[in-house]
């Protein structure tokens, strides 16, 4: 293989001026194994190297518990604990599916990484629906497209929305708060 470079290094020293520019770059099951700041900054950094498209698998959390604010914006996540603060560097070397540094990454609500992928560069934001991952609603493949915006030539009035439309709301939540107001609701019709 004499057209492929191997790198071993920290994601987070990711840059254009050492690593170079890509038209796709793939990040595959990392981002959630970040912390805050760091998982800003590498999702800046990818845009920075990326050309053209990148394909991002990563988990992502479907009620937030905690807020950062990134260059002014606003991220809501979840703060998840990758080691109890006790583990022993040998402990956290055992734990094959965590992080090895940091006590705790940060798992982006959808809408929150969509915007931040919007607000780096990315003009196009799509989420994989098929294949289905089974069994995990928290799990995305999202494919950010550099470029021109395109409209959407069936939805006309997508001319006139921002490019940062996603709304911070959870359709879970919501869909689970109309659940138990029709119960709630259902509930009150059979008491009379």
């Amino acid at each position: 293989m004499n057209n492929v470079t191997f790198v071993h290094d920290d994601v987070r020293n990711l840059n254009a001026k050492s690593h170079g520019h890509f038209d796709v770059v793939l990040s595959l099951g990392i981002l959630y194994h970040l912390d805050a700041p760091d998982v800003f900054e590498f999702v800046e950094k990818i845009a920075e190297v990326c050309r053209r498209v990148a394909i991002i698998d990563t988990h992502v959390t479907l009620w937030p518990n905690k807020s950062h604010t990134f260059k002014g914006h606003p991220y809501h996540g979840w703060s998840y604990v990758e080691h109890s603060s006790a583990a022993s560097t040998e402990a956290r070397m055992k734990v094959l599916w965590a992080s090895l540094e940091n006590q705790n990454s940060f798992w982006f609500t959808r809408p929150s990484l969509h915007n931040l992928l919007s607000r780096v560069g990315f003009t196009s934001v799509y989420t994989c629906q098929q294949p289905a991952v089974r069994q995990a609603l928290d799990r995305d493949t999202i494919v950010a497209v550099k470029g021109v915006r395109e409209d959407i030539l069936s939805m006309p009035t997508s001319k006139d929305v921002p490019d940062e439309i996603s709304a911070e709301q959870s359709p879970f939540r919501t869909f689970r708060d109309l659940v138990l107001r029709r119960v709630g609701n259902l509930a009150t019709k059979l008491r009379r």
